[in-house]
């Protein structure tokens, strides 16, 4: 609040408490959205709902505005989304007709799916969201709509670098040993680098006779578990080569197990064509935050 922040989401009966508190402690009356419980942990089922609204004269601080409906992530077929939609848009149809009070806003989640593994993602995922379209239009037609697209927008712009600090051949299969792992990097639906994802390879100078093979690439952990990729090909890969992996703007580094073994935690940079490249946080070592 004291960060002047737009709309707040009640996500139980203590949020609702807590937010109606802290802002008549201000004197200040803030905007909320309820989070409506989908079977799971998150938000406060339906009869719930309807209690708070009911008794939403008796709180000072807030306003009701709208319901809030996120289910989760990586959805790949468009009819559960526009089920979804239909749901959310009908309770807020029931909570007119019971309480007699009106919904402003709905924000609703898609969970849209992004295709880590297949070279036709973007028109996979092009067609999910021409497919939620006329749902989304439908129900904007009788609310204020907000989409929270998450995921779906940002896996694209994200982007992993790794150098090949070793290569060696076991028992027939070329392995990479690569200077960062699964401390870093985490793609949805990677099982013990079953699936390759896109890849770039930059070559360190120096000319190289064309050598295409394929090969495991691993991290630095002492585990076994820690295996980016099988089958990857690439063309004369060499010690000092840096392998680039695409779509990680999405929780991928923030979901490597960082601290996993005091491994050091990688720099973030951010490009864009206005600011050129900023550091936004230099490499660190991981041991300070496992010392007691």
């Amino acid at each position: 609040m004291d960060d002047q922040v737009g709309i707040f989401t009640i996500e139980s009966h203590l949020h609702a408490k807590l937010i109606d508190q802290s802002a008549a402690k201000r004197g200040i009356k803030v905007p909320v959205l309820i989070r409506v419980a989908d079977g799971s942990q998150f938000g406060i089922d339906e009869e719930s709902v309807l209690s708070l609204i009911r008794r939403r004269e008796t709180y000072r601080g807030f306003d009701i505005v709208g319901l809030h409906y996120f289910t989760g992530t990586q959805k790949r077929k468009p009819d559960v989304i526009k089920k979804e939609l239909g749901y959310i848009s009908d309770f807020a149809d029931r909570i007119q007709k019971e309480t007699g009070f009106r919904i402003k806003q709905i924000e609703y989640g898609t969970g849209l799916a992004v295709e880590y593994f297949k070279d036709n993602a973007e028109e996979l995922e092009e067609a999910r969201l021409k497919a939620i379209v006329p749902k989304v239009r439908e129900i904007a037609q009788k609310y204020d709509l907000t989409i929270e697209m998450g995921r779906f927008f940002t896996a694209p712009y994200g982007y992993y670098l790794t150098r090949v600090v070793d290569v060696k051949t076991n028992c027939g299969i070329s392995y990479a040993i690569c200077d960062g792992g699964l401390n870093h990097l985490k793609y949805d639906g990677q099982i013990q680098g079953m699936q390759i994802p896109e890849i770039l390879h930059i070559k360190k100078a120096g000319r190289r006779e064309k050598n295409v093979e394929k090969w495991t690439l691993c991290g630095s952990l002492c585990t076994t578990m820690d295996i980016l990729s099988r089958n990857a090909e690439f063309d004369s890969l060499q010690i000092g080569d840096i392998l680039v992996f695409c779509r990680t703007g999405a929780y991928s580094a923030m979901e490597g197990m960082a601290l996993f073994l005091s491994r050091e935690i990688p720099l973030i940079s951010l490009y864009s064509e206005k600011d050129g490249l900023q550091i936004l946080r230099r490499s660190m070592r991981a041991d300070p935050f496992n010392t007691p």
